[in-house]
């Protein structure tokens, strides 16, 4: 791990960073709101990962997860900007990896792969026993991450990202045994 990194678990006083990181990786349309990231940090704060950069003490990036019952056929009802509330489950098998993002001039040292490594490690040590994400087709910098963390494309989900001014694509559901 990098040295001038720190990756902890997130607070609410780290919102304003977590909002500007939000807004600096994702389209108006597609950014999902304070109180949607304020619903994950309170009602599963481990599975919230904060990352700051020790030189500047800026937090760059963040990834929010949550635990979900299993749906035997994995065609689970994915939804942008929903509340932690209407499907975590503390006990539930699937660790959904339900957003990340890493600032632009950050990407490329190793930072979404080291905190995805670790979010998968908190998983198996929770005792979930598959993951879970959906990606965006045109997001080439998070889709590699993925693959290499071992996640396999089950299906895709059309049109489901409208970004403000731009054409939809579609989200990529990724799945892993763990």
């Amino acid at each position: 791990m990098n040295e001038n990194l720190e990756i902890r678990t997130a607070d609410l006083s780290d919102m304003k960073a977590i909002m500007e990181i939000e807004y600096a990786c994702f389209d108006p349309g597609v950014i999902e709101s304070k109180e949607v990231f304020e619903s994950r940090i309170r009602q599963f704060p481990e599975g919230f990962l904060f990352a700051l950069d020790n030189v500047g003490r800026r937090g760059i990036a963040y990834l929010s997860s949550e635990r979900w019952e299993r749906q035997g056929d994995r065609r689970y009802d994915f939804s942008l900007d929903q509340q932690i509330g209407k499907k975590h489950s503390p006990t539930g098998p699937v660790f959904y990896i339900s957003s990340m993002g890493v600032l632009p001039n950050y990407r490329r040292r190793g930072i979404g792969q080291e905190m995805f490594g670790r979010s998968l490690q908190l998983a198996q040590s929770l005792g979930c026993t598959e993951a879970i994400l959906i990606v965006g087709e045109t997001w080439i910098h998070a889709h590699p991450i993925y693959v290499k963390q071992g996640f396999t494309e089950l299906y895709r989900i059309e049109d489901f990202f409208t970004p403000e001014s731009k054409p939809a694509y579609d989200a990529i559901v990724m799945w892993r045994r763990l």
